[in-house]
């Protein structure tokens, strides 16, 4: 993604919590039994396609991509038609950093589905990744069209928006992720770097607290909710916010002076 000025950071800890939701990155032991039980099955029915299509996610789960590839050709070889399989190997292939052949697996399963919404979600976010945002708007109102009730499609959506400055509009489609499901955090991340980016913090505040009151472990947005407390000359606060990430999350231990002593958190 390109810089979004101030905002950047807010959005990076954002993307880093949607990359998560869409790329599953769990605790190792149950994506291990996952793989057992996919043998066991094989076993049983070598030719069982969905059971190397679980197989693969297991092994992505685990950021084991290359392996999980070699499992979607597997399935396909028994299968040609499994669009799971395809989905899934062009997200293997983002995780590998290959975008283009990521994309190309998207149109396979959409030659297999034309009605698959998310081979186009996931297509959108491909080119996303080349900075293409408008192009990748429009596949996700190709995907909406599919699906009107997709929480995920008004996500991806908002983030396109994000990129492209179109704040108010970003804000709006993630109204529209919470009234299809009111449960997920992860509009109220978008929603609240779209106000920052306005300047209307307290707003935002409003947008990182109902994403805690469904998910009191975010560390995401405890993160962005620090970052703008920081960039406002609020350092207690900020600081506050970043050990209550880091209690969540390990991986946020750096930004708390309570667990790195003698260091200061940086900024943007």
């Amino acid at each position: 993604m390109r810089t979004l000025g101030r905002a950047a950071a807010a959005l990076g800890v954002a993307l880093a919590a949607l990359a998560g939701h869409a790329f599953g990155q769990t605790r190792p032991l149950p994506n291990e039994a996952t793989i057992a039980k996919c043998k066991q099955a094989l076993a049983t029915n070598p030719k069982d396609a969905g059971s190397y299509v679980d197989w693969g996610i297991a092994l992505s789960k685990l950021g084991r991509d290359g392996e999980a590839i070699e499992k979607y050709e597997r399935a396909l070889a028994i299968d040609p038609n499994s669009t799971a399989a395809y989905l899934n190997w062009g997200l293997a292939l983002s995780n590998l950093k290959q975008p283009k052949k990521a994309i190309e697996k998207y149109k396979q399963a959409l030659a297999v589905d034309p009605k698959n919404a998310a081979a186009y979600v996931n297509w959108g976010w491909g080119l996303a990744g080349f900075q293409q945002h408008e192009e990748a708007i429009a596949k996700y109102e190709q995907a909406i069209a599919i699906d009107p009730k997709s929480a995920d499609v008004y996500v991806y959506w908002s983030v396109a928006l994000l990129n492209l400055e179109r704040n108010e509009q970003a804000i709006e489609k993630c109204r529209q992720a919470v009234a299809v499901d009111p449960k997920d955090t992860r509009p109220y991340h978008y929603w609240g770097v779209a106000l920052s980016k306005l300047g209307r913090h307290e707003e935002e505040f409003q947008k990182y607290e109902q994403a805690l009151a469904i998910d009191p472990n975010d560390a995401a947005a405890y993160v962005n909710w620090g970052w703008t407390l920081a960039s406002l000359g609020r350092e207690e606060e900020a600081n506050g916010k970043y050990c209550k990430a880091a209690k969540v999350d390990r991986n946020y231990a750096g930004l708390c002076p309570d667990m790195t002593p003698g260091r200061q958190p940086s900024h943007p």
